[in-house]
């Protein structure tokens, strides 16, 4: 693990992709994406991103049950809709942790 002065390092990635005018915007955000993955980790020299084939309505389910408490508790009613054969390849986790914080901030 090394000392990454996050700011720093995102001002000068900024920096190089504006001088390359083969980037668009799916480049810069899959870049954004990783270090943020890269920060998650603590900035280790090396990491693995594990995807799995993950069934979007269960996932979505998941995350609706860890908030239920909380939604109950602000007289909020959950609701998930969706199709059964929706799949998608991701880190499970990491989706299911984002999908919770939106809907903690709903609510």
């Amino acid at each position: 693990m090394q000392d990454i002065n996050y700011i720093k390092h995102l001002n000068g990635v900024f920096v190089q992709f504006s001088k390359d005018s083969r980037l668009n915007p799916t480049h810069i955000s899959l870049y954004v994406a990783l270090f943020q993955l890269w920060n998650n980790n603590r900035f280790p020299d090396e990491f693995y991103i594990n995807r799995e084939e993950v069934i979007c309505l269960d996932l979505a389910n998941r995350a609706a049950e860890a908030c239920r408490v909380a939604a109950d508790q602000r007289g909020a009613t959950i609701q998930v809709e969706g199709k059964d054969e929706i799949r998608i390849l991701i880190n499970a986790g990491m989706m299911e942790k984002a999908l919770i914080n939106l809907i903690e901030n709903a609510i």
